[in-house]
């Protein structure tokens, strides 16, 4: 029953090729959180590939079961409840080997043909080095804005200030980087 429930989530080659070229994933879940389907894309996204042998193997799980959650447990599900779809939903999260990770989703409802019962269908894409950059940006921008700050204190300053102006830069650069001044 399992192999079979995980047939439907084989689209012909032609789609499979498309969605892995696009490096989307698919998988679909029970409102209870239990795992109905994966493909090889969304599989291995989720780095289960460490833990398991085929993305049948964890058919019947619960998501909590391969994933660590860094937001509320459901969150999704509740939202979906609401709008009856989603759209570009970020979610973060760690694989079970520890690895930090950010998904971009689209969800809607569907009724799963091997359960009949209503089940959230998934398609996952992986924004890991997206959020990466950002975040990689968002320090730089950060970095700059202390430097010009500090530049700025500095003009015009009384020679009788340039010590102590020193020291609270030092200060100031050793907080940003979390760097230990002893």
């Amino acid at each position: 029953d399992e192999v079979r429930i995980a047939e439907q989530f084989k689209p012909d080659p032609v789609w499979r090729e498309a969605l892995q070229f696009a490096g989307i994933g698919l998988y679909r879940y029970g409102f209870d959180g239990t795992i109905l389907a994966i493909d090889q894309r969304a599989f291995e996204f989720f780095e289960l590939h460490k833990h398991y042998a085929h993305p049948e193997d964890i058919i019947g799980k619960s998501i909590a079961e391969i994933v660590v959650y860094l937001q509320p447990v459901g969150a999704v599900r509740q939202r979906l409840r609401q709008h009856g779809g989603l759209h570009n939903e970020e979610f973060h999260f760690k694989t079970l080997a520890g690895t930090d990770k950010w998904a971009l989703e689209d969800c809607y409802l569907v009724r799963d043909k091997a359960t009949a019962q209503e089940a959230v269908q998934v398609i996952i894409q992986d924004i890991t080095e997206r959020k990466r950059g950002l975040e990689a940006l968002r320090y730089r921008g950060e970095f700059e804005r202390l430097i010009t700050s500090i530049s700025t204190t500095f003009i015009n300053l009384p020679l009788s200030q340039i010590d102590s102006a020193i020291n609270d830069a030092l200060r100031a650069l050793g907080q940003f980087t979390s760097a230990d001044r002893s």
